[in-house]
C-alpha cells in the first residue's frame, strides 16, 4: 500500500477510534490536514505534504516518493528522512515519541543512539499511548527498526535534491 493510502487509513482510524487519537496526541504525534500547517517565515522552505507535528517546531511530511521527512525549519539540518514510507516511520515511533524523533534535526547521532536504546525505564507510556501504539501495530503491521542509526543514514538518499 502507498504512503498516501496509508495516511488515509491512519486518518480514518483516528476519526473512528478516539483512544488512538488521544494516545498519539499524548505521544507528540498530532496528525492534521495539510491546510492546517501555516508557512514558516525566514526559514528553510517546507518540502512535501505535512501531515503531523510534534506540538513544537517539528513537522512530518510525505515526500512525492512516499518517504517521510522530518522538517524542522529552524534547525541547521532542517530535512531528515525518517522512513521510506509511512509504515516505516510509524515503526520508528516504536522507539520514541514524536518529540524524541524530532531531536534528529539537532543531533542525529546522539538521538539515533537514544532511539536504538529505546525508552528509559522511568519513561513509562500512558495507557492511551500504549493502546495507540498497539492498535497502529495491529493495523499497519509495524516493526521496530533493528538499527536506527544505520537505517537513518541509508534513508537520507531519499531526500530530494
Amino acid at each position: 500500500m502507498s504512503s498516501q493510502a496509508d495516511l488515509g487509513a491512519l486518518k480514518a482510524l483516528l476519526r473512528s477510534d478516539p483512544v488512538v487519537e488521544e494516545g498519539l496526541d499524548e505521544y507528540c504525534v498530532l496528525v492534521a490536514d495539510a491546510d492546517d500547517f501555516a508557512p514558516w517565515v525566514d526559514a528553510a522552505p517546507r518540502v512535501g505534504e505535512p501531515f503531523a507535528r510534534d506540538g513544537s517546531e517539528h513537522e512530518f511530511c510525505l515526500l512525492p516518493n512516499g518517504a517521510v521527512l522530518l522538517y524542522t525549519p529552524l534547525s541547521d539540518d532542517p530535512y531528515v528522512v525518517v522512513g521510506a514510507d509511512l509504515r516505516e516511520f510509524l515503526g520508528l515511533l516504536l522507539h520514541g515519541n514524536g518529540a524524541q524523533v524530532g531531536g534528529l534535526a539537532y543531533d542525529r547521532d546522539e538521538t539515533a543512539e537514544e532511539l536504538a536504546d529505546g525508552p528509559d525505564a522511568d519513561e513509562e507510556l500512558s495507557s492511551s499511548e500504549q493502546a495507540a501504539l498497539d492498535r497502529l501495530t495491529d493495523v499497519f503491521g509495524l516493526v521496530r527498526w533493528s538499527d536506527p542509526r544505520a537505517r537513518l543514514v541509508e534513508l537520507q538518499a531519499l531526500l530530494p535534491t
